[in-house]
């Protein structure tokens, strides 16, 4: 999909945190009303957005944002706007609304909307020789037909793709990030490799071409239709589907911590269970690997804790959110050896599967 709008003189926003929404565009003779209320044009179902929260509207040339009177407030650029309030938007601002943000585009200008992964492209950049003690790495080694050609869905800068190229394989990585496939390309053509094509483009817009294999790493937890997204994989294939995911989804750890901030359960995205009951319904024939497991993130202090949950859970940062939320890491986390660390039972499995065209 087109970071843009499609249409002169209209506002898009592009969702970067929060419940996933249909997309927000909203064209100069309208005015658009983001609230609770579902008499709104865009519903934000969250106990933190009031029942009409803020209003987009077009007016003498200019786009605006209006808070309206909102309880908790609206927020541009990280700071709070006044109650009822009213400020000209400009691409890149950063709008947020309850748990929801989002990054403004406007369609009279001409720049791309910065990428959200811009900032994080380095860890997915892989080492210079490959690491065959990467168990995903060994795993698709394991599963690959030797100099075979290979599609890396949602392969981002080419972290586990490169180092097959490689390995002699012939790899097409496409990404919806067009920082990662700039990544991609600048790590490829640095190593000197011949044997990787990159596409910037989503897996429901790449138009059908055939591979060996596809594997797909890490993207299958928030894919909307999922069904649809197998099937077209099984069609575009020659001998078989690899796909790496957690037992669990990646964030699903917060979820204790998401019931004591907000005093209500947390909705996880699917993890590799969820996955298996749609093969099954699917009629597909399968097998499941475990690959490796692995530890959460521990934290050498207790502000880098604070500001990687605050940015997962979507608080807004203000003083009495802050203290609410330290509260309860103060007496939720485990201190070893001088760190912050989540309860041992929260480990992540690291699981394959393995489809077969039949």
């Amino acid at each position: 999909m087109s970071e843009h709008p499609t249409n002169p003189n209209t506002i898009y926003l592009r969702q970067i945190h929060g419940k996933k929404l249909p997309r927000i565009e909203v064209g100069e003779k309208e005015t658009c009303i983001l609230g609770r209320s579902p008499e709104c044009s865009f519903q934000l179902a969250n106990r933190y957005v009031s029942r009409k929260h803020a209003e987009i509207g077009y007016e003498n040339g200019q786009w605006s944002l209006n808070d309206l009177k909102s309880r908790s407030g609206t927020y541009l650029n990280t700071i709070r706007m006044e109650s009822g309030e009213e400020v000209q938007l400009q691409t890149d601002d950063l709008v947020q609304v309850g748990p929801w943000k989002f990054l403004v585009c406007l369609a009279e200008e001409t720049e791309q909307l910065e990428d959200f992964w811009e900032d994080k492209v380095e860890g997915f950049i892989p080492p210079e020789l490959p690491d065959y003690n990467d168990p995903s790495l060994s795993f698709l080694l394991s599963n690959l037909l030797p100099q075979s050609s290979v599609l890396d869905l949602g392969g981002g800068a080419g972290r586990l793709s490169i180092p097959l190229a490689q390995n002699n394989y012939s790899v097409t990585i496409i990404d919806s990030s067009k920082a990662m496939i700039r990544a991609a390309d600048k790590h490829a053509n640095h190593l000197k490799l011949n044997n990787v094509k990159t596409f910037h483009s989503t897996w429901e817009e790449y138009k059908n071409e055939n591979f060996d294999h596809i594997i797909c790493a890490h993207v299958m937890y928030g894919i909307f239709n999922i069904k649809n997204f197998i099937l077209k994989m099984l069609s575009s294939v020659n001998s078989n589907v690899i796909i790496i995911m957690y037992d669990h989804s990646p964030q699903s750890h917060l979820t204790d911590i998401w019931k004591l901030y907000y005093s209500e359960k947390r909705i996880n995205l699917p993890g590799i269970t969820e996955l298996e009951n749609v093969i099954t319904e699917l009629n597909l024939k399968y097998k499941l690997y475990d690959i490796d497991e692995y530890n959460l993130p521990v934290f050498d202090d207790f502000d880098s804790l604070l500001n990687s949950v605050i940015s997962q859970i979507f608080i807004i940062p203000d003083k009495e959110n802050i203290e609410k939320l330290s509260n309860i890491l103060k007496n939720y986390m485990t201190i070893d050896k001088d760190q912050f660390v989540f309860p041992l039972n929260l480990k992540r499995k690291l699981k394959g599967i393995v489809i077969d065209k039949v």
